[in-house]
């Protein structure tokens, strides 16, 4: 199958080696994939798109640290893997643009790595409750688009999230913030701000009032909310 390019499996279980076996594949979709990680072998350099979605891998590779880099990767969805539990060093995928974790309720960690990816433009990790710590998030200087809705254990986001000054969609609701950084009036170029259900939500800081590209606030079932009016002005 040297011609091929495009795979999709679904519930499908495959044995044998990986090894020297689709090279020229561009985009590869294994749905519910049953193995608990890849096959060490496993190297189609020429890839662009992995997506592993509702998976049962603990973690990408065992050992972690192959030595393998995908440097045309461009989108990597392990979305539901739900006993993934790590993620791969993203040094990687050096040239990685969308990274979707969504609903991989067993995540405890995301490699530090991650703050290194300077070509990461979305970033989803709407549900990934057992996650401790999004500080390393804050030097993705070119993401646009973040998802942390449904983290029911965050209390705060990162105090410098502002300094990812390209954002323009942060999905942050069903969280538990008493209150927002000041560095979110930094977001220069932010268009829209979920935060609806935050319902322990009491006020926001002066520097929201800097949104001045914001089109969309949603702050429906903020119940604990006091006052937006006085620190947010109609351009």
């Amino acid at each position: 199958m040297s011609r091929l390019r495009f795979l999709y499996l679904e519930v499908v279980n495959l044995t044998g080696s990986f090894e020297q076996t689709l090279e020229d594949l561009r985009w590869f979709c294994w749905d519910r994939c049953p193995l608990k990680c890849l096959p060490s072998e496993f190297y189609p350099h020429k890839l662009v798109i992995l997506e592993l979605p509702h998976s049962s891998m603990r973690t990408m590779w065992e050992p972690i640290n192959v030595p393998y880099v995908f440097e045309r990767l461009k989108t990597l969805n392990m979305s539901c893997s739900l006993e993934l539990t790590t993620t791969p060093d993203f040094n990687k995928f050096p040239y990685l643009e969308t990274l979707d974790l969504q609903g991989c309720i067993s995540l405890k960690d995301v490699h530090v790595s991650i703050g290194s990816l300077a070509r990461l433009v979305s970033l989803n990790l709407r549900g990934c409750v057992n996650l401790t710590s999004l500080e390393y998030i804050c030097n993705l200087r070119v993401l646009q688009y973040l998802n942390v809705g449904g983290w029911s254990s965050l209390e705060a986001l990162p105090t410098e999230v502002g300094n990812i000054e390209s954002l323009i969609v942060l999905n942050a609701e069903k969280l538990s913030v008493l209150e927002l950084t000041d560095s979110v009036g930094r977001f220069s170029k932010l268009i829209e701000l979920n935060l609806c259900s935050n319902k322990n939500l009491e006020n926001f800081p002066n520097t929201i009032c800097n949104l001045r590209a914001l089109e969309v606030l949603n702050v429906n079932g903020c119940s604990s909310l006091k006052e937006i009016l006085d620190t947010i002005s109609i351009y």
